[in-house]
């Protein structure tokens, strides 16, 4: 296995896992909110940013699988592109790293924590 099929694979390990636990979360805790809460959870906002980042991963294992000619004749960029997304959108990166372990993850109930608007942890960097 390549280098940047080994990437992409750890990315898809790392990352898949945290959109499943915050999609799953979503759908476990969305029938008892109402919209407007469930827009304020920081991670389901967020969420947009690791289904597409997830995307372009699924993506460019499909043309790492069938580009044969450019392994031949060069490497494609993808793993850079990969980067610059990471890049761009790390504060989200992070943001929802801190959610998918967060207890207040598949809590719908109304507490004077105030979820994610009370969340401590989301302004600290780790």
């Amino acid at each position: 296995m390549s280098k940047q099929n080994d990437f992409i694979s750890q990315e898809k390990d790392y990352y898949g896992k945290i959109f499943v636990d915050i999609s799953y979360a979503i759908d476990n805790i969305s029938p008892f909110l109402e919209k407007e809460e469930l827009r304020n959870r920081k991670f389901a906002v967020k969420l947009p940013v690791l289904k597409k980042y997830i995307e372009l991963l699924e993506t460019a294992e499909a043309e790492n699988k069938k580009s044969f000619f450019s392994k031949l004749f060069g490497s494609s960029n993808s793993e850079q592109l990969l980067q610059d997304y990471k890049r761009t959108n790390s504060e989200s990166f992070k943001q929802l790293e801190k959610c998918s372990q967060c207890a207040c993850l598949n809590c719908s109930a109304t507490c004077s924590f105030d979820h994610c608007l009370g969340c401590q942890r989301q302004n600290r960097s780790t």
